[in-house]
């Protein structure tokens, strides 16, 4: 079986060290329950892909369509777990 685009997934293995250091901090934080600490990764890692040191080939700032789309999808992780933290927060209060 052969790929139709050999290089589809090539921008996950620019910056490959620091993108499974931060998933593996990422996982930790979500298996502990720690959601500000997730938010604050995930929003390391914005910066990381808007800078290019993360999903780009070279550094660069907002570089590509597809380096915006892993900004863009950083952030909603870091706003997701910064709204679930407030949503669970007063749960054990009521």
């Amino acid at each position: 079986m052969r790929l139709q685009n050999p290089h589809k997934n090539i921008s996950l293995t620019h910056g490959a060290m620091f993108t499974a250091l931060c998933w593996g901090d990422l996982t930790v934080s979500i298996i502990e329950k720690n959601n500000i600490k997730v938010s604050i990764v995930g929003l390391v890692m914005a910066v990381l892909a808007a800078l290019g040191i993360m999903h780009a080939s070279q550094l660069q700032i907002l570089g590509g369509d597809l380096q915006n789309q892993f900004v863009v999808g950083y952030i909603i992780v870091a706003l997701f777990c910064i709204l679930f933290h407030y949503m669970t927060k007063n749960r054990g209060k009521a």
